[in-house]
């Protein structure tokens, strides 16, 4: 974990999206999940069911599902590909492990059509919300994470798919019952965009180092100076005694993230009298299998503009706080942690009126 403090950072241009490829029809909501624009979803909702449809850069097979927790497995996912004569083949399946997802015995996500197209493999189905099979995820009005991947190759059947690679997967975190379009989202014409990187409100991430970068936080550092612009320390050895107060969360990412566009009447106040000067950006890395050689610039992309919006924006932190003191018993599958709140530590904020707010942390091995 390391701090870059501290960002009065750098103009850059503007993020330009990939071309989004064409729906074969109407669809409420979209969304580029891959950063280079080879995978992108199509859906909409009715009260009982949903429609998805993938675009993806590839003639091969394509992946996509649904996850408790952001990862391959356990997933509630679909598996299909267009062959050369244009034979489309389509399961639903769950994933256990490291391993070929298992086709389910209830068949519950159906195709609706299978094709091939100048961009690539296009596919498009539907399933209840809740089908009822504990193999399946149940789709709720609750944040979900997406994951997806496809291959290059078509498969020679559903018990022989050949990995996907490391760079040819993710995830996503995505309200699949909210109207989703912030793909869609248009810059104000006097907005200004600007960097604040590791080592020099979207993530941007290091080429070739998705798997290593885990989260970012950006803290208000009201103690900085100007001499204290690109200075790096290590977040959780000897910390400068000037750093000690920067504490305040101003941002924050993590993996299956995306960019966060406030509603056009609100935002961030920067730069009047009061507001921070100067961001220290922590950067959390996750290494695995311990691979070496990683060069890392990543960071955040944040949008200014010089237009005052109606109201001022804030950042509400609920949880508990982790350190060294909170233990997890031995061979607990599952651990929580509750945390307590007075009423005056949240009279800013519209909350239901009780005297106490309260917040479970579920922590899963």
């Amino acid at each position: 974990m390391f701090g870059t403090c501290i960002g009065k950072p750098n103009a850059v241009t503007p993020n330009v999206l990939s071309s989004k490829p064409t729906p074969t029809e109407i669809f409420g909501n979209s969304w580029q999940l891959d950063s280079d624009g080879n995978y992108w979803l199509f859906w909409k909702t009715n009260t009982t069911h949903i429609t998805f449809e993938t675009h993806v850069k590839t003639k091969g097979y394509v992946g996509f599902g649904l996850s408790s927790n952001g990862k391959m497995f356990p997933s509630d996912v679909v598996v299909g590909w267009v062959d050369s004569t244009g034979s489309t083949y389509f399961k639903d399946c769950h994933t256990e492990g490291h391993y070929s997802p298992i086709v389910d015995v209830s068949q519950d996500w159906m195709l609706l059509q299978g094709l091939e197209d100048t961009f690539g493999t296009v596919l498009k189905f539907v399933r209840k919300l809740d089908t009822c099979d504990d193999k399946d995820y149940q789709i709720t009005d609750n944040t979900i994470k997406v994951i997806y991947s496809y291959h290059p190759d078509d498969p020679a059947s559903f018990d022989a798919l050949p990995w996907h690679g490391a760079n040819r997967r993710g995830a996503k975190s995505l309200m699949l019952l909210s109207a989703v379009k912030a793909n869609d989202y248009q810059l104000p014409p006097d907005a200004e965009q600007f960097d604040i990187l590791h080592n020099n409100f979207e993530p941007v991430i290091t080429r070739g180092n998705e798997d290593v970068v885990h989260h970012f936080v950006v803290y208000s550092c009201p103690a900085a100076t100007d001499n204290d612009v690109g200075y790096v320390f290590n977040c959780y050895g000897v910390k400068p005694k000037k750093f000690e107060k920067c504490n305040d969360v101003m941002l924050a990412w993590a993996i299956g993230g995306v960019g966060f566009d406030f509603p056009p009447n609100a935002g961030f106040s920067l730069n009047a009298p009061g507001d921070p000067r100067y961001l220290i950006l922590e950067t959390h890395f996750t290494n695995p299998t311990l691979k070496s050689g990683i060069v890392d610039s990543s960071g955040f992309r944040i949008t200014v503009t010089p237009t005052l919006r109606q109201y001022d924006a804030g950042m509400l932190e609920v949880g508990a706080m982790v350190n060294s003191l909170q233990f997890i018993p031995p061979y607990e599958k599952g651990f929580v942690s509750k945390s307590h709140c007075h009423k005056d530590c949240i009279k800013m904020v519209r909350l239901h009126s009780h005297d106490i707010f309260q917040t479970e942390i579920f922590i899963i091995h």
